[in-house]
């Protein structure tokens, strides 16, 4: 299991219970968790952390929404430490209350006053419905900037929630509009106030009106004036339907002056009566002909058909509910929305109810209302409601509200920080008068005596200043010499070495001792055959036979040269050994690129392989290879037609006269028997 909403942030590194308090497999490890929780409580150092914490916070909330005036600091260290030690047990996080009055005062734009009961409670409240300290923050805003205070924003929140509740709409939704519209209370006519304005939006919003219907309809009025409500009421009369108050002028001047929730119910009404029921399917619509007139209608009324045709959708069925011959008597107003609200209406015009936390089985909604225990069931929610005409009461039942929200994961995690937590609740404010203590070892107190160490530091370094310029005044000079002269006779020694080791490789440096090999075609006792070390054989125009330089000894040389290469910072990371050995004097074969680029990442091993080669017919040479090439290649050159064409041309050439007057410019000395 995880616990939700918060963990402790004073428990880090101190040994306290903060986040370890996450996973609980059974009651014995709550257990062990309790005994470290009371552990935790006399932790010295987490109880420091705590009052720390909550004063960086206080002074940094202090500079968002105290002007920095420094007298604020410690008020605001007082309500971030009550509201958090005594919200605990209703789920509040120690930084809630920062985040409420940090919200308040950005949505405000101004200094804003704070008090730890009006920020309790506006938390409580948030917790009651379900609400975050930010939007929260939000509402109370809302209504502050139409001149109402703080703890009466806070009981104004408190009685919307009990009449969503009570009426069975979301709480926080009604909430929302209610703040958001609460200047219409102000400049628009309701008859009482804000309780009116709430009534309003929970009926609009039960049956999917907008609350700006009425307030649309009520403008158009009272711009026009009378003549404009005399126009109205005599279209409306002409258009015809049951719309009520709508057709008197004056009942319209007067709800668009003092009665706004009485136009909004009288559109409702009108627009309603549009609305056919079918009772053998239970379905709602609007027939074209009654489609029609509620356009021409809502256009009257300057709205929109969409405006008004789902509320009158819905308030159909609330009628068709009422109308069914149901005793609703002894229902209150909140009741009887509930009821319809939740109700729902089938074929044959069967009416049942779904009321959370009541088993209603079979029963349909007329014999549920004279069912005690369901009648029960339906009082609980509006039991707040009647608390409203006494706001410490209806804080009491949000408090408890609060509670009922947790679930027993968060009870107990709720419950092991509460216990940690005595330590810091025991300190109580002399906690914050030892972190102020804590000044005093500081430089900003006048008599901490780090005037004087600071004094003594400067003055006993006097000569400092200038030995430090001197010391420095001759820095380029100084790292020219010592860092990029050796630098420069490093790097230029390092190409000095691969260029010379490329001009060995270019001329001499390759080793091309002669070998023995087998003459098949001379009668023994004869000349030297094919001499050299392995090579793939290349053709010359120069010469009638040239041998390529020794694989092996040509790759140990390019791994020299790349190293150096590597040594000084060349880009080249490997590549085409072909380009190397192209920028020596031999001309290779396509054969021997072809082969040098292929290999070019190998790791070969000195190897001596005796290996047959037949040339045609019953013709052998036997060749004796010295090499590091992997035999795989080995075997790849052998059997190549080109070679075994090489050796026939060679050996004919070698059994010629002329060879001998050659062999002053060859790479190997051929002797003839």
């Amino acid at each position: 299991m995880m616990f939700l909403n918060y963990t402790d942030p004073f428990a880090a590194g101190t040994g306290g219970p903060g986040s370890t308090f996450t996973n609980y497999a059974d009651i014995t490890e709550y257990g062990v968790r309790l005994k470290s929780a009371s552990e935790a409580a006399f932790d010295l150092g987490r109880i420091e952390k705590y009052f720390k914490t909550i004063n960086t916070k206080a002074v940094s909330l202090n500079t968002e929404i105290g002007l920095g005036i420094k007298s604020n600091v410690a008020e605001l260290q007082k309500t971030l430490n009550e509201v958090y030690n005594e919200g605990i047990q209703y789920g509040i996080s120690w930084d809630d209350a920062s985040k409420l009055l940090s919200g308040i005062q950005g949505q405000m734009g101004r200094l804003i006053p704070t008090t730890a009961e009006n920020t309790k409670n506006a938390l409580i409240f948030g917790k009651a419905i379900g609400e975050t300290p930010e939007n929260v923050a939000k509402l109370v805003a809302g209504m502050t900037e139409y001149g109402i205070t703080q703890s009466k924003s806070i009981e104004i929140m408190n009685k919307v929630a009990a009449t969503a509740r009570a009426s069975g709409v979301d709480a926080k939704k009604l909430t929302a509009t209610v703040s958001s519209n609460i200047q219409k209370a102000q400049i628009y006519g309701f008859k009482n106030g804000v309780e009116g304005l709430t009534k309003m939006a929970a009926q609009a919003q039960r049956v999917g009106l907008s609350l700006d219907t009425a307030q649309k309809t009520a403008n158009l009025i009272l711009d026009g004036g009378p003549e404009k409500a005399v126009e109205m009421a005599s279209k409306l009369q002409a258009l015809g339907g049951n719309i009520g108050a709508l057709g008197d002028p004056f009942q319209l001047i007067h709800m668009s002056m003092y009665d706004m929730e009485g136009l909004q119910d009288q559109i409702i009404k009108a627009s309603s009566a549009a609305v056919e029921f079918n009772e053998t399917t239970g379905d709602f619509k609007i027939g074209g002909e009654e489609m029609l007139r509620l356009r021409q209608q809502a256009d009257i009324l300057g709205l929109s058909y969409e405006d008004v045709a789902k509320g009158a959708i819905n308030a159909r069925k609330e009628q068709e509910i009422m109308s069914k011959g149901i005793d609703f008597r002894g229902l209150t107003e909140e009741q009887k929305g509930l009821v319809s609200s939740l109700a729902e209406i089938g074929p044959g015009g069967k009416v049942s109810i779904d009321l959370p936390g009541f088993n209603e089985g079979a029963s349909e909604l007329g014999d549920l209302l004279k069912d005690p225990a369901f009648m029960a069931e339906l009082k609980k929610y509006g039991e707040n409601l009647e608390l409203a005409e006494d706001p410490q009461a209806l804080q009491t039942a949000m408090l408890q509200n609060a509670k009922d929200q947790l679930s027993v994961e968060e009870q107990q995690l709720n419950t092991l920080v509460k216990l940690a937590n005595q330590g810091i609740e025991g300190v109580g404010s002399k906690g914050f008068d030892a972190i102020q203590a804590l000044t005093k070892t500081t430089m900003y107190d006048a008599n901490s005596g780090f005037n004087d160490l600071f004094t003594s530091i400067k003055n006993s370094s006097v000569d400092l200043g200038q030995n430090y310029k001197e010391a420095y005044a001759n820095l380029t000079t100084l790292f020219k010499t010592g860092v990029i002269d050796p630098l420069i006779t490093s790097v230029t020694s390092a190409i000095n070495t691969l260029n010379n080791m490329l001009i060995n490789l270019k001329t001499s440096g390759i080793d091309i001792t002669p070998t023995p090999a087998l003459d098949a075609f001379v009668p023994a006792g004869g000349g030297k055959m094919v001499t050299g070390s392995f090579g793939k054989f290349l053709g010359d125009t120069k010469d009638d036979m040239l041998l390529s330089p020794g694989i092996g000894d040509f790759f140990n040389k390019y791994n020299e040269s790349e190293n150096i290469l590597k040594s000084i910072g060349s880009p080249k990371t490997g590549g085409d050994l072909s380009l190397l050995y192209k920028n020596a004097n031999a001309q290779p074969s396509q054969n021997l690129v072809d082969l040098l680029t292929k290999s070019s990442s190998f790791s070969p091993t000195n190897t001596e392989i005796t290996q047959k080669v037949e040339i045609g017919g019953k013709t052998e040479i036997t060749l004796n290879i010295n090499t590091n090439i992997p035999q795989n290649l080995i075997n790849e050159v052998l059997n190549t037609a080109q070679l075994k064409d090489t050796i026939m041309s060679t050996v004919n050439t070698r059994l010629s006269a002329e060879y001998s007057d050659k062999l002053s410019n060859a790479f190997i000395t051929q002797k003839r028997g």
